[in-house]
């Protein structure tokens, strides 16, 4: 039994010898200089508690490709809500219950800094989007997004704010043109 297995092992590591060898390189997921297609690509969606769980929210980072050689950067946020009288409420444009969202992000794309600004806005519904800024359309492929969420409201003031210490980060993949 000892020789079988140091014969399969043998085996095994000249198989993949080989495959390494014989196989083609794997084709890259885009090519050099490529112009992304036209679209809308985001991070996942992420959720945030401000101080005592009494505001919520989810947010994300969307890369928009435009046709007209700008990539524009959007702050898209979801269930933004707030915690009162035993119920989860929704944000509005009544007083009271608007929300101030913002999000300081940042772009990369093989290594090289793209964007670092902030996106903000005033919240009166529970979902919205605000546009962050653009910055002039690279190639498709692989882009690294950084953010950091901030709210204060609906209906509390910044002792309830999301405010995390943490920036969240995500590869988003911006397909070539066809």
């Amino acid at each position: 039994m000892t020789k079988f297995k140091t014969l399969s092992r043998r085996a095994a590591g000249t198989a993949l010898a080989l495959v390494a060898l014989v196989a083609p390189a794997a084709a890259p997921a885009v090519a050099a200089g490529q112009p992304p297609r036209e679209g809308t690509y985001c991070t996942p969606w992420s959720e945030f508690y401000g101080h005592g769980r009494y505001t919520f929210a989810d947010a994300r980072v969307c890369l928009r490709t435009t046709s007209f050689g700008l990539t524009q950067v959007w702050l898209q946020t979801d269930r933004v809500t707030f915690w009162a009288r035993g119920v989860w409420n929704n944000a509005s444009n009544r007083e009271g219950f608007r929300a101030k969202v913002s999000a300081h992000v940042e772009v990369r794309k093989d290594g090289k800094w793209l964007y670092n600004e902030w996106a903000r806005g005033t919240q009166e519904q529970r979902k919205d989007e605000f546009h962050g800024g653009d910055f002039k359309q690279g190639e498709c492929g692989t882009y690294w997004v950084t953010y950091k969420y901030h709210q204060v409201g609906p209906h509390y003031g910044g002792d309830k704010a999301i405010n995390p210490s943490w920036w969240h980060g995500s590869q988003v993949e911006v397909p070539c043109a066809s």
